[in-house]
């Protein structure tokens, strides 16, 4: 028996515009997700993949080598239901992965500016630290077939309202192995079946409740990585498969720059 996640849930995640520029003015923007986390009462870290912010990752020409980024806005929403929107400097520094495989960057405590009906600099929704889950949830805790949810902004969300979608699949790799794709390797990544599409890069990936908390096999949910993309058959048609990075390398990156505790 899996417990639904938190209805909040489906709003944890923030819709985030990158625009580029190259050296004669061509301008590229591109949409995907970001969560936050609290790192403590006053730090937190802004969680998307590295593709979203970074046109040239993972490119196998060098066509996007000379944009760079001239403006991250992003979009949330409060309890109250109220949208806000602000943007993050272009000198705070996004932190990556060692392994530069693994998809994923970081903001810590980045400067960020209010744009539309922001009150100080206060962002809603945060996972704690204490949520994403750490190398034992992924050996002893997390099986497959395990059903886990996803909310952001794929290019199907309600762009007319801008409120994100929740959707839902199961692990389909061994989570405690990393997943290769096309017979190659990708970093620390999981399988899972679900359908996620352009836009909802970068967003949470949480594994739900499991049983009756006391009974054998029960564990609670947890936080267990960010979307990255779906796997395509020839012809690009979707396989019904997607993957996520998992939330430890998410922890290594935020430990790696002091953001938390070495022991966390």
């Amino acid at each position: 028996m899996f417990t639904n996640p938190d209805p909040k849930f489906l709003y944890s995640p923030y819709k985030m515009v990158t625009q580029f520029e190259d050296d004669v003015g061509t301008l590229k923007t591109g949409q995907g997700t970001a969560f936050v986390i609290a790192l403590d009462s006053n730090g937190l870290a802004i969680v998307t993949n590295r593709h979203v912010i970074d046109l040239n990752y993972k490119e196998l020409s060098p066509k996007y080598k000379a944009f760079k980024r001239t403006s991250v806005v992003l979009t949330g929403r409060r309890n109250d239901d109220s949208l806000y929107r602000f943007s993050i400097d272009l000198a705070s520094e996004a932190h990556f992965s060692e392994e530069i495989l693994n998809d994923v960057a970081v903001f810590v405590n980045p400067r960020v500016h209010e744009i539309e009906n922001m009150i100080g600099t206060k962002l809603h929704y945060r996972f704690g630290i204490e949520e994403l889950a750490d190398e034992n949830f992924f050996n002893l805790e997390l099986t497959p077939f395990d059903v886990v949810a996803f909310s952001g902004f794929p290019e199907e969300h309600d762009r007319l309202a801008e409120r994100p979608l929740i959707r839902g699949g199961r692990i389909a790799s061994d989570p405690k192995f990393d997943f290769s794709i096309d017979g190659k390797l990708a970093g620390q990544c999981v399988a899972y079946e679900a359908f996620s599409h352009g836009g909802a890069s970068g967003s949470p990936v949480y594994a739900l409740t499991k049983g009756l908390q006391g009974q054998s096999g029960a564990r609670t949910g947890r936080l267990v990585g960010i979307n990255a993309g779906h796997l395509k058959r020839d012809m690009g048609q979707h396989t019904g498969l997607s993957y996520f990075y998992r939330s430890t390398v998410i922890l290594k990156i935020l430990k790696k720059v002091g953001a938390i505790d070495g022991a966390t």
